[in-house]
């Protein structure tokens, strides 16, 4: 992390925190994190190679060709389903976070947005205020702070697109 902004290292260090703690196959690994001596904050996380599902759905021109991605689909639901039952909501699942690997393995992938449903710590909830208004556009932004919608409006649940608190249902 290149930002010396607290309040973005904080994040950064929880996301991979939280990330950590998920050991799924079909869940991008994180091997280590830390800091650097200057201070910067890392962490090394499982090199995926592949495709994001969204590049293949774009490329699929018949039906029969997206049947053959409706398993990955069913694998996304089973990790999602497992980061659920550590109370752990991914908050920006789409095609473009779902990658392909060249043996056909399924991995999810950019848990930025991640919420811990345990955490009453969540540095969402203490954003400045010039910088909440910064990063509040769902487009544009990756960041949450709350009350702010965010994440991308095609893949969003209900209550995350009101702006309500978010849950495993």
């Amino acid at each position: 992390l290149l930002s010396e902004d607290a309040w973005l290292r904080r994040r950064f260090i929880r996301e991979a925190l939280i990330t950590s703690r998920l050991q799924h196959p079909s869940i991008v690994a994180v091997y280590e994190a830390g800091q650097w001596p200057d201070g910067a904050a890392f962490y090394a996380m499982k090199l995926v190679e592949g495709r994001t599902l969204a590049d293949l759905l774009e490329e699929s021109s018949t039906i029969d060709d997206r049947l053959v991605l409706l398993r990955h689909l069913s694998v996304s639901a089973e990790a999602i389903a497992y980061a659920h039952d550590k109370r752990i909501i991914h908050r920006d699942l789409k095609p473009e976070n779902v990658l392909i690997g060249p043996f056909g393995e399924t991995v999810i992938i950019d848990w930025g947005l991640v919420k811990d449903l345990d955490d009453d710590d969540d540095p969402d909830d203490a954003r400045p205020t010039e910088l909440t208004r910064a990063y509040r556009s769902v487009r544009d932004g990756r960041l949450t702070s709350a009350g702010a919608v965010v994440g991308t409006p095609e893949y969003m649940s209900p209550e995350q697109a009101l702006g309500e608190p978010v849950d495993q249902r």
